[in-house]
């Protein structure tokens, strides 16, 4: 979603609800504690990564 539609605030608030995962499952069940974690910091560098190389492009261009 991020890369083919062009969409990193979708990504964000992926993000953000993996987080609210990870928060709410941290006393009951690590393995999901911890793949919440993992999946959001993954989901979070690839918006990162998005913006650096769009603001990479939008420099080019201007």
């Amino acid at each position: 979603m991020i890369w083919r539609r062009n969409m990193p605030t979708f990504g964000l608030v992926a993000v953000w609800a993996l987080m609210d995962i990870a928060v709410a499952n941290k006393k009951n069940n690590n393995l999901v504690f911890l793949s919440a974690i993992i999946a959001a910091v993954i989901i979070f560098l690839n918006v990162v990564t998005y913006y650096i190389r769009f603001r990479k492009e939008k420099v080019a261009y201007s």
